[in-house]
């Protein structure tokens, strides 16, 4: 039994996809390519260092030409590709990097300790605290100056931001207590804005919740989910058993789709402008 490759033959020369390492390299994948499997790595594998890992991606402008790149030695750099470069290095105070994003001209670079580091040209750092553990931090596409946050346990729940301010202007509730009368754990690994108002979060421990709150908690099966990613009313969440699922946020009774393939945890997933081509990469090295 074997793997496979398969080149699909609706690519345009617009399929390109952009992956971080845990080595620290920046890859491209020219999906049009002769040999589309054959990634171009922007940085040479031996002037990379332990420690330089890549644990967040992002684009930095909408045209696409700029790539937001986080570290786990709390780095938060600018590829520009057009320039086949690096243009921007700055650096967070402590921390690794879970998410990055920018607005107003500003970097913005989430530590997994659970701070917000809000970067300006004039090398003036603002700090929020959102918590001690951080897994995400995502920013909202209608409005770029709202942030929310996710992470373990219940100081690090799920809050909304507005970096025009230094305290929450949302910080969530959790659900009621189980039946036993006990606090139903909390960790949410990926969160997302579906819209400026309506949030949908996922967890290490199985369940997915809309905000207000509607959520999917699987019965019959034991779930751990890994990241996510949105498309209007859909969101596809990653397993870290590996699969991706797709549900309907208006409803959340169960999955409407199951995508099998990678048997490794699913490490992030993304999708393209129209939402017909779903990415995902995963620790069994696939893509």
């Amino acid at each position: 039994m074997f793997l496979r490759n398969v080149k699909e033959s609706s690519y345009t020369e617009d399929h390109r996809i952009y992956v971080g390492s845990c080595v620290g390299a920046l890859k491209e994948y020219d999906l049009t390519a002769e040999n589309p499997y054959k990634p171009t790595n922007f940085q040479k594998i031996s002037d990379l260092e332990l420690g330089q890992g890549i644990s967040a991606l992002k684009w930095g402008n909408e045209e696409e030409t700029e790539i937001l790149v986080g570290r786990k030695d709390s780095v938060i750099q600018i590829y520009d590709i057009l320039r086949n470069s690096f243009t921007v290095t700055e650096k967070i105070p402590k921390g690794e990097v879970v998410s990055v994003c920018r607005a107003d001209e500003k970097l913005i670079g989430a530590s997994n300790l659970g701070q917000i580091y809000i970067l300006d040209s004039k090398d003036n750092v603002t700090t929020f605290t959102a918590g001690t553990d951080i897994s995400r931090m995502r920013q909202c596409k209608e409005n770029t100056k709202l942030l929310a946050t996710g992470g373990k346990e219940r100081k690090n729940n799920l809050k909304v931001w507005n970096i025009e301010q230094e305290t929450p202007i949302f910080s969530s509730k959790n659900v009621p207590h189980d039946n036993l009368q006990l606090e139903v754990p909390v960790w949410d690994s990926d969160v997302d804005f579906l819209d400026s108002s309506t949030l949908v979060t996922a967890s290490r421990y199985g369940y997915i919740r809309t905000r207000p709150v509607k959520q999917f908690v699987p019965k019959e099966e034991q779930l751990s989910f890994s990241c996510l990613a949105t498309y209007e009313n859909l969101v596809y969440v990653g397993l870290t058993t590996g699969g991706i699922r797709a549900f309907d946020t208006r409803s959340l009774k169960f999955p409407i789709h199951t995508y099998k393939g990678p048997s490794g945890s699913i490490t992030d997933l993304a999708l393209d402008h129209t939402g017909k081509f779903l990415c995902s990469s995963s620790l069994d090295r696939n893509l």
